[in-house]
């Protein structure tokens, strides 16, 4: 039986207002990909009601702030756009934060408390517990920042953690080495087809756990697909001081 290569997209989501960050995943099977992104396009190209033989690429999409030309019907019809085809095609989603002002993750991370270290510990939590699921073989893929991934590389890359595990392995010790079935870290632009399904998900699942939204973002949650069905883990995890 051929093997199924699963893409973990990722993406992180910071929230000043709720002093967190979290990390944010949605899980595609390989072939379902290529038919993802022609319903996203064919969708979103509904959406803003293009006509004729228009084919100029689309508009750059960011869902917590979608283009300023665009009208509020549009605005709406894009994001269902987005969600309904993530609803078809996704397989599982997962989101998990850590609070700012967490006191257990510093000494972790050896940086101090706020967004950075909130960050990176959502994100280890993420890459262990997703490599444990029964999936065949997989591949994370993350938005391209350059400007963060530079400080995060250690805790991004699997290098450290593979060679340790498979020394272990050839030294005879006997353990389920799930990150065998990690079959790379990459990257992938911002205006990426994946991405924006993470990032669209992530909007939802912020506005979602949101205790008082607008009535144009209730419209948005009002118009898009109930995705429960596929969360996986939805948990912002709360600070909580270490003992004196």
């Amino acid at each position: 039986m051929r093997e199924v290569l699963y893409f973990i997209c990722c993406d992180e989501q910071d929230c000043d207002r709720g002093r967190y960050s979290a990390a944010v995943a949605c899980i595609f099977a390989q072939e379902t990909i290529a038919p993802f992104r022609r319903v996203v396009i064919r969708r979103v190209r509904e959406a803003l009601g293009r006509l004729g033989n228009d084919a100029t690429p689309l508009p750059n999409l960011h869902a917590s702030a979608l283009p300023g030309f665009l009208t509020d019907e549009q605005k709406i019809g894009v994001f269902s756009a987005m969600l309904s085809a993530v609803a078809e095609f996704c397989i599982a989603i997962y989101r998990v934060g850590y609070s700012w002002d967490d006191g257990h993750i510093q000494p972790f991370m050896g940086m101090a408390r706020g967004s950075q270290s909130a960050r990176l510990a959502a994100y280890t939590h993420l890459k262990h517990e997703i490599s444990q699921l029964n999936l065949s073989s997989l591949c994370f893929l993350q938005e391209m920042d350059a400007q963060n991934h530079t400080r995060y590389l250690p805790f991004l890359s699997f290098r450290e953690s593979q060679e340790q595990t498979i020394q272990l392995e050839l030294l005879g010790y006997d353990f389920c080495n799930h990150l065998n079935n990690v079959v790379g870290y990459y990257f992938a632009p911002k205006d990426d087809h994946l991405i924006y399904a993470v990032d669209f998900v992530a909007y939802y699942l912020r506005l979602r756990s949101k205790g008082c939204v607008t009535s144009f973002q209730r419209d948005m949650l009002s118009s898009s697909p109930d995705l429960s069905p596929l969360i996986m883990r939805d948990q912002i995890i709360m600070a909580r001081e270490k003992p004196v």
